[in-house]
């Protein structure tokens, strides 16, 4: 990392996952379970709708006696990674 690469990079991890922090925090059926405050997203989910998520995107069940799931981003998310993941919500049963 030459320059500031490392802290754009960071800054965009961090902007994607506010964005995906948002997009879950407007359905019900999710409940963040900690601040969005660096590139990490924790939500509680219930099984069927991971399950529906699971089908098209990477994410790992972090708690599973509360079914509590970690949600990653990276300098190489993209906006439209989290518009896909956002309308896969809205669209699930």
């Amino acid at each position: 990392f030459e320059g500031d690469l490392w802290q754009r990079s960071a800054a965009h991890a961090n902007a994607m996952a506010r964005a995906l922090g948002a997009a879950r925090a407007a359905d019900p059926r999710v409940r963040l379970t900690r601040p969005v405050d660096c590139n990490a997203v924790f939500a509680v989910l219930p099984g069927d709708l991971a399950a529906v998520l699971g089908r098209d995107f990477l994410f790992h069940l972090w708690e599973p006696l509360r079914g509590e799931y970690r949600f990653m981003c990276s300098f190489a998310t993209r906006p439209a990674d989290i518009a896909a993941l956002a309308q896969r919500l809205a669209a699930a049963p």
